[in-house]
């Protein structure tokens, strides 16, 4: 499957957790079989799902205590399950990441009806991705981070509902729908001030609640149903923000292009002196430094208030930071460094021993 889809799939089997984990409770069966999905009752139905979570057979109600019996499918189990060691919840999120691994890649990572031979390819294999398939960094992240042998080093069920591929704030909901009204709402009004800054800020922000609901829909029920939401309606909504948002876009940007561009090949140049600076080659270094400073420092000056700003002005100043130092640095060395003058390289000779004498002291002082 697609990311794009795959991140829907991901958000609802996270929120069945989520309600779980809130109750202390572990399903410890996860796998495909006890994934429910419907197309009843929904907006879309080409697009959207509904998932469900079944079949709690072997789920147990958790306060800070440990299982040991084998609970769960051979082919989705943790290692620590089948390893007839102490574990917890944590196997759950364990056998989310082979879930994931199965929809992104089409097969589980590893392959056995025999029990024995499954645990000897686990304790010797690493899990690898195949090449052919590409994730996004975010989702790379995501999987790893899930699928760790050592339970102490998987990913919280914390760190996991609140992962930036999850993405669970903008799940499409009902309340994502009014969250993403609302600061639409507040944008147009900061339109109307000419705070356009904050203006183009809340419009976007506004957007990544809508689009996803246009893309996959929202469940069908009593409160949906009272909004009258039609897909092309929410398509002409979400068309004329997004044209809005480019007029101020436009309206609120103070560089031209070629400031942009003189900005950001600045910029990549302070990253190759980073690399000098590291391989301690300081005068290049801060020949690097001063002279895309001097570019980037002005640029920055003019750039509206935001938070790429604040970034870019920690970066500029850890930059002029490290050109001081270079500076010393660079110093130091030619200081230290005192080459012979060609005079004293002329004059400078071998002392020749002569055989007959007992003396051994040579005085072999550049004149």
């Amino acid at each position: 499957m697609p990311e794009k889809t795959v991140r829907n799939f991901l958000q609802q089997l996270a929120a069945a957790l989520k309600a779980c984990h809130e109750r202390n409770i572990s399903h410890f069966d996860l796998k495909p079989q006890n994934i429910l999905i419907s197309r009843k009752n929904v907006f879309y139905s080409d697009n959207f799902v509904i998932l469900k979570l079944a079949d709690f057979g072997f789920a147990k109600h958790l306060d800070n205590d440990t299982v040991r019996d084998l609970r769960g499918t051979p082919l989705y189990m943790a290692p620590e399950v089948l390893f007839r060691s102490e574990y917890d919840g944590r196997a759950d999120l364990w056998s989310v990441g082979i879930i994931l691994y199965e929809i992104l890649v089409g097969k589980t990572p590893f392959h056995s009806k025999d029990i024995k031979e499954l645990i000897m390819k686990l304790e010797k294999n690493q899990i690898r991705m195949p090449c052919s398939v590409k994730l996004s960094p975010e989702c790379h992240h995501l999987l790893v981070s899930l699928l760790q042998k050592n339970p102490n080093q998987r990913i919280s069920f914390q760190d996991f509902f609140s992962h930036p591929f999850l993405d669970l704030n903008h799940m499409p909901c009902l309340e994502s729908y009014n969250k993403g009204c609302g600061i639409l709402n507040g944008a147009v009004e900061f339109d109307k001030k000419g705070d356009f800054s904050n203006a183009l800020d809340s419009y976007l922000n506004g957007l990544d609640y809508l689009l996803p609901i246009y893309n996959f829909g929202l469940p069908l029920n009593d409160e949906t149903t009272k909004l009258a939401l039609t897909r092309d309606g929410l398509k002409s909504k979400i068309e004329s923000y997004i044209n809005r948002a480019q007029v101020v876009k436009n309206k609120s940007r103070t560089l031209t292009s070629q400031e942009e561009t003189c900005f950001f090949d600045s910029y990549d140049e302070c990253i190759h002196g980073d690399l000098l600076f590291e391989n301690e080659r300081f005068k290049q270094a801060l020949q690097v430094y001063k002279k895309n400073l001097e570019v980037i420092i002005p640029i920055l000056r003019k750039m509206p208030a935001s938070e790429s700003k604040d970034v870019f002005g920690k970066q500029v100043s850890l930059w002029m930071t490290r050109a001081e130092e270079a500076k010393r640095k660079a110093k130091r060395e030619e200081e230290h460094w005192v080459p012979f003058t060609p005079r004293q390289r002329v004059s400078y000779q071998r002392p020749r021993r002569n055989k007959t004498s007992v003396d051994k002291s040579i005085d072999c002082r550049v004149q």
